[in-house]
């Protein structure tokens, strides 16, 4: 009877050494992998790491728009992209967006530029003078006028002042009241009056103090001369207020500091402006 190896045992004859260059048959154990599956063998529908088909690590959760990605924003939206009505870190309507350079953005106008102040014009156009322009100009004409005032006035009280010698020998001087009065109230007065209404009532419409200031009178109407005739009334009313009423005079130098049209009372009574023309 035939001896026979057992059936599905590869090797020698019963009996015999075994063959050290014969690879022994697998057998189950750590690391080998089982028909089934084993130790680091991935099942067909799952395994580690592998995400499954409608979901994985990382992945959106359900309804999350499936044309972006990790990290990606929708394709109708961007970070830090404003919408045209609104969006994450966008500006409100109106605001206008600044240089990435720094530059000071605008709201409504450029910054730090002052406001500005409306100036009163007149008929032409033209703005209206300073407070402080007529008050330097009519310094200049009060110097200009006060000079040949005081040597006219001298002369007319030498003219008019008498010496009278007594019994005993002693004299004394004598001025007529009519001197006195001419001398120092009256003619420095017309000469003031005359000298504002001939020369603000000419073409010009300049004295020599408006001149240096770059104002002239002009008539608030028509915005052209305004005549002798009332340059004279606009004069005597300036200069009656000062000579005889010093408080009526005060108000009317400083009327033009709260008057809209920045005239004087005595502007008023001529129906004139002061306006600047250089």
């Amino acid at each position: 009877m035939t001896d026979q190896m057992p059936p599905g045992q590869p090797g020698n004859l019963p009996g015999t050494p075994p063959d050290p260059y014969q690879t022994p048959a697998p057998e189950p154990g750590f690391g080998a992998p089982q028909p089934d599956g084993g130790f680091g063998a991935p099942q067909p529908d799952a395994g580690f790491g592998a995400p499954p088909v409608d979901s994985g690590f990382g992945a959106p959760p359900a309804g999350y728009p499936t044309d972006s990605g990790f990290g990606a924003p929708p394709a109708d939206a961007g970070f830090a992209a404003p919408t045209a009505d609104a969006g994450y870190g966008g500006a409100p309507a109106g605001f206008q967006q600044p240089s990435p350079y720094g530059a000071v953005p605008v709201y409504g106008g450029a910054y730090g530029a002052p406001m500005a102040v409306a100036v009163p014009v007149d008929s032409q156009g033209r703005p209206m003078a300073e407070w402080w322009q007529r008050a330097v100009a009519m310094l200049i004409d009060l110097i200009v006028t006060g000079i040949p005032s005081v040597v006219i006035a001298v002369i007319v009280l030498a003219v008019t002042t008498t010496t009278t010698t007594d019994v005993f020998g002693g004299s004394y001087s004598s001025t007529s009241v009519f001197g006195w009065l001419f001398g120092e109230y009256v003619l420095p007065f017309c000469i003031l009056v005359l000298y504002l209404g001939v020369l603000d009532g000419g073409a010009k419409g300049q004295t020599l103090g408006k001149m240096a200031m770059g104002i002239a009178t002009r008539d608030a109407d028509s915005g052209g001369q305004i005549g002798v005739g009332k340059g004279v009334l606009r004069g005597f009313v300036y200069t009656v207020g000062w000579y005889f009423f010093f408080v009526p005079g005060l108000l009317n130098a400083l009327w033009p500091l709260w008057d809209p049209k920045r005239q004087a009372i005595s502007d008023k009574a001529a129906n004139s402006v002061v306006v600047r023309v250089k």
